[in-house]
This record gives C-alpha cells, structure tokens and sequence, in this order.
C-alpha cells in the first residue's frame, strides 16, 4: 500500500485500513508524499490516528477494548483535526 515499507512509530494524521477480508489494520503514513499528492486507495480509509500519546487514552469504554496503541476516529465524523508533531512520543520520520 504505501510508497516504500518502512517501520516507524504510529503519528496523528496516519490513515488506517482494513485488509481485505477485514482481519487486519493496515496503516498508511499521513506524512508521505505519494506520486501525484494521493494516498492510495484512499477511498478505502476508515480512519485516521488521532492520538498515540498514553495520557490523552483516558476512554475507559475503547481501553477496555484493547484500544491501547492509538485512538483511530472515523473519517466520516471527522471535520476538522489538528494535532502537534509527536503527540505519539516520537516526531514522524
């Protein structure tokens, strides 16, 4: 899916997908510049990482589902977000 693989921590502004039979979470970096100035299948997205930072995780209801890596919001309720580089602890590379 994305330009290059490469491993990195997880950043406010990644776009999260499901794979195709719907088992797996894929992420796309937000901060890649892709040919054209498109994420691909981007129309795939279902959300974008919001948050990684551990103090900022206080929902009891998603921590009580596992949700301890990221909080992801939907793309359909999102309308405006802003976040500061390396609110997950590490600025993106």
């Amino acid at each position: 899916m994305a330009a290059s693989q490469k491993e990195r921590s997880l950043a406010p502004g990644d776009f999260v997908f499901f794979n195709a039979d719907r088992t797996k979470i894929e992420i796309c970096p937000g901060d890649l510049i892709f040919e054209g100035g498109k994420i691909p299948g981007y129309e795939q997205a279902v959300g974008m990482v919001i948050t990684c930072d551990k103090s900022k995780m206080t929902d009891a209801e998603g921590n009580a589902k596992g949700w301890k890596n990221a909080y992801v919001m939907g793309l359909e309720t999102i309308k405006n977000v802003s976040w500061s580089i390396g609110d997950c602890g590490s600025s993106p590379q």
